[in-house]
C-alpha cells in the first residue's frame, strides 16, 4: 500500500525547501509512490499553497452547507412520534413527515442520543 496523503504532502513541502521545482516534484512522486501518489493537480495545488506560506500539513477545513431540514421543530417531532411508538420505522418517520431517510437517521442517532 503506498503512502498516506499525508506522508505525500510532508514530501512535497521538504522538496520545495529545498528549492525543487513543482515539474521535478511530480515526476518524483510517480516515481516513489507508483500507483499511490497524489495526482498532478493536488501536487500543483500543494505547491502553490506551500510557497504562498501554508504551514500546516493537515488538511484544511471546507465550508458545509448549512443545514435547513434538521430543526429543534423537527427534532422535537421525530422524539415524539419515537416515545409515542418505540417500534416505529425511520421510513415511516420519513414518509409521514416528508424528510430524506438519511436526515431522519441523522436527527435519530445524532441529536437523540
Amino acid at each position: 500500500m503506498g503512502a498516506s496523503r499525508l506522508e505525500q504532502r510532508v514530501v512535497v513541502r521538504f522538496m520545495i525547501k529545498v528549492s525543487e521545482p513543482n515539474a521535478d516534484i511530480y515526476l518524483r512522486m510517480v516515481a516513489v509512490y507508483g500507483e499511490y501518489y497524489l495526482g498532478r493537480t493536488a501536487v500543483n495545488k500543494l505547491f502553490k499553497s506551500f510557497c504562498e506560506g501554508r504551514r500546516t500539513i493537515s488538511d484544511l477545513p471546507r465550508p458545509v452547507q448549512a443545514n435547513i431540514v434538521i430543526t429543534d421543530d423537527s427534532i422535537a417531532t421525530v422524539d415524539a412520534m419515537i416515545k409515542d411508538n418505540q417500534r416505529v420505522q425511520t421510513c415511516d418517520i420519513s414518509d409521514e413527515l416528508d424528510l430524506s431517510k438519511g436526515t431522519v437517521h441523522t436527527i435519530v442517532h445524532l441529536h437523540l442520543q
